[in-house]
């Protein structure tokens, strides 16, 4: 269960604190909630920090047994970060594991990996200082890449690569495989079958300025080190044959198949749409089995640019790609979004579950009775065990499973402009839900969050930026001020397709809490 807490708390309800507490006002409530949080967090080894996401909820389990459960947003975690160089902190992430495991969800997160990531960040540094001087073609490649992934895109839990990645990226940048097959050759097949694709289609100017951004073979090694897309969708069996153990027997398989069809539904997206045509092509040796084509943007709404789509008819295996570019990242809803430009219904990532043991799970009777008393809180009820369907509900109120899904998005914000009692009063402004105020309360935070990415690197920025350096003389010849421009160009590249995909999110989620709405008559 996740239940996200709201600090709202009605006139009877101060009343009983008074009584039973001595608490006066809602800042010496709310002073009490957090001085019982540091004292489970004691219990636990986790530094606390005050910041809006961090609760504890108390359920059931089959038995009717009472656990307490502590929800961390899952930019929490790289709190632990200085903590974790004790190998007796390492209990905690056993816990995790293990329920984790009980709900089915290993196959999705590997939360170990991402803290043992966490732990040697500091290595970047170094990294940096080695390779930026370097006229080796992969320290270059590394350093872009790092560079990109720490100062643009800030994914704290990504930058390092392992050995067997860091020599697999060696591997594939030579011009030859090991099946004799020309790299450099199936590229440039590849780039001229897109290109007589779209010889006479309205969007081929669209398509040229792609390709030549990524420009040759060798430029290639630059663009592929930015993540452009995740406007792209790959089949649900495609997804799992990759992130499962192929050893698996059938009946395992369709399990997992289901969990993740309910999580992400019958497609999942996938990482840069090229390289992936470009894995596909490898696959037969030259036979292609990745049909890709262009949209006309959406109908009926303002998202008017054409983006790239495609489908792939069969799957590869783990380490037979032609470039590798999946590292392990969180998935929740924030990073999504301003790293996409994207939110997935049913993200389960946006939260880390700790199940605190006897005798660490007891919170003092007080902080029980406030969870279940004073919080007004979502609830996930399990209405039908069979096909996990769920209903939500705030303040009595039933709202959409979309708009449910986004406020746990939001509730992992610092920014005072998210804050949750903002939220419930629009909400309730008519003094009941309707989907009018969900939908309002939707696209002012997409809005918030829109202006907070532009702000941090504008396109109008890059876009100076390489008007500079194309007018530099020799820069073609320049091997470094050549690279540092196509780095340029792919940055603003992903920075449009960023913008497109939050605008396709908005519409897309925006129709969901407004379809659910009319077909439930909720409202």
């Amino acid at each position: 269960m996740i239940c996200l807490v709201f600090m709202t708390v009605s006139l009877n309800l101060i009343g009983t604190l008074q009584k039973e507490l001595q608490i006066k006002t809602i800042d010496e409530y709310q002073e009490y909630f957090n001085n019982q949080i540091k004292k489970l967090s004691d219990y636990i080894e986790v530094r606390y920090q005050l910041e809006k996401g961090l609760h504890t909820v108390v359920v059931k389990d089959i038995d009717q047994e009472q656990e307490t459960i502590l929800n961390v947003p899952a930019r929490f975690v790289s709190s632990f970060y200085d903590h974790m160089h004790d190998n007796s902190k390492w209990e905690l992430f056993e816990i995790v594991r293990e329920v984790w495991e009980q709900q089915g969800r290993t196959e999705i997160f590997e939360l170990q990996g991402i803290m043992i990531a966490l732990l040697q960040q500091d290595l970047y540094n170094k990294y940096v200082k080695n390779w930026s001087n370097s006229t080796n073609e992969d320290d270059i490649f590394m350093w872009h890449y790092l560079t990109y992934l720490k100062h643009v895109l800030i994914l704290d839990d990504l930058g390092l690569w392992n050995e067997e990645q860091t020599l697999f990226y060696q591997q594939v940048t030579l011009d030859r495989m090991e099946d004799d097959l020309n790299r450099k050759q199936l590229f440039n097949e590849i780039t001229q079958q897109l290109r007589e694709r779209y010889r006479d289609d309205e969007n081929k100017h669209k398509l040229d300025d792609f390709m030549q951004t990524m420009g040759s073979f060798e430029d290639f090694t630059i663009w592929m080190s930015a993540v452009c897309s995740r406007s792209h969708s790959i089949q649900l069996e495609v997804y799992l044959e990759i992130k499962g153990d192929q050893k698996e027997d059938q009946k395992l398989r369709e399990e997992k198949a289901q969990k993740f069809e309910q999580i992400f539904g019958i497609h999942v997206l996938a990482l840069q749409p090229i390289l992936d045509l470009t894995n596909h092509y490898t696959k037969e040796l030259g036979k292609s089995d990745i049909d890709i084509y262009l949209t006309d943007g959406i109908k009926g709404s303002t998202i008017k640019d054409s983006y790239f789509t495609y489908t792939a008819d069969s799957a590869f295996q783990v380490g037979e790609e032609f470039v590798y570019t999946y590292m392990s990242h969180d998935q929740t809803q924030i990073k999504l979004f301003k790293h996409y430009g994207m939110v997935l219904s049913n993200n389960v990532d946006s939260y880390y579950e700790f199940s605190i043991n006897d005798p660490k799970r007891q919170l003092n009777k007080e902080l029980s009775q406030l969870c279940s008393s004073t919080f007004e809180c979502f609830e996930e009820v399990n209405l039908d065990k069979q096909h996990l369907s769920y209903k939500f509900r705030l303040n009595l109120y039933d709202i959409s499973q979309p708009f449910y899904n986004f406020l746990r998005f939001l509730n992992i914000q610092q920014d005072p402009n998210y804050d949750l009692q903002n939220v419930i009063t629009s909400l309730n402004k008519d003094g009941f839900i309707s989907y009018e105020n969900e939908q309002i309360v939707f696209l002012q935070a997409f809005q918030i969050l829109q202006q907070e990415y532009e702000r941090r690197l504008t396109i109008e920025e890059l876009n100076q930026r390489v008007m500079i350096l194309e007018q530099t003389q020799g820069v073609w010849q320049n091997d470094s001020l050549r690279r540092q421009m196509l780095t340029y160009k792919v940055l603003i590249q992903t920075q449009q397709v960023i913008l497109t995909n939050m605008n396709l999110a908005v519409y897309y989620e925006t129709q969901m809490i407004l379809r659910q709405a009319i077909e439930s008559q909720v409202y």
